[in-house]
């Protein structure tokens, strides 16, 4: 079995990993322009990506990353968050996708082992090139695709243990 790992969000990834945990795929969040300013997840794009993904790899498996707001966060902004990763949540049900959804700090402990304050970021960008070299991890500046590919990781290795 195939398995997703969402990173969501605006800036987010996903990473879609074969049953021997090689990446099938590793894409950013697919978004659209709403206004001049203003951007969502696209809907329709994830919706073809799933359906590309199980045509061509086979029936798949998710592990999301919960989302949630900061302290401080601005209203608006914890809202648009939440509108996306329902969007997302609502097209895995659609498509009838077994979800599990898990914190930041358990994936984290399991792939990256016990990480200080503040460099869980770095840790899984090395991490992400340490196991797969080949990868194209985007700029340092956005972390998403190390992260989702890390989810995916976490998600292929308990599931594989069961």
């Amino acid at each position: 079995m195939n398995t997703l790992g969402i990173d969501p969000g605006l800036s987010g990834a996903l990473a879609l990993l074969d049953a021997d945990g090689k990446i099938v795929d590793l894409v950013d969040m697919p978004t659209l322009k709403t206004t001049k300013a203003r951007r969502e997840v696209c809907s329709w794009d994830l919706v073809g990506l799933f359906e590309d993904w199980r045509a061509n790899a086979g029936e798949f498996r998710c592990v999301i990353e919960n989302a949630g707001t900061r302290p401080g966060q601005h209203a608006a902004s914890g809202l648009k968050t939440g509108v996306g990763f329902g969007i997302i949540l609502g097209i895995l049900a659609a498509q009838k996708v077994s979800v599990e959804r898990i914190s930041p700090q358990r994936w984290q402990k399991e792939i990256l082992g016990k990480v200080e304050k503040g460099t869980a970021k770095d840790r899984s960008r090395a991490k992400a090139q340490e196991l797969y070299p080949m990868a194209d991890l985007g700029k340092r500046k956005t972390q998403d695709r190390p992260d989702a590919l890390m989810i995916a990781l976490y998600g292929h290795r308990a599931w594989r243990a069961e």
